[in-house]
């Protein structure tokens, strides 16, 4: 998955840079919008996390472990 990130951004001439540098205030600004989507979802929404900002952290953890010594 590395190679795979590495080569996209190679391809298209960006930065690969950190997630977690640049996700900003995106949980902060989506929360509402989350919070309605697990509403739309009924019960189903509820196995989803509490809060976009745990959605959110757990996402950045993950792709910041690609970047991570590349």
């Amino acid at each position: 998955m590395r190679a795979a990130l590495r080569a996209t951004t190679a391809h298209r001439g960006v930065e690969l840079r950190r997630l977690s540098e640049v996700v900003g205030r995106l949980a902060e600004q989506r929360e509402k919008a989350y919070r309605a989507f697990k509403q739309r979802l009924g019960g189903d929404g509820d196995r989803l996390p509490p809060t976009f900002a745990e959605v959110v952290a757990v996402v950045v953890e993950f792709a910041d472990s690609l970047v991570a010594d590349s």
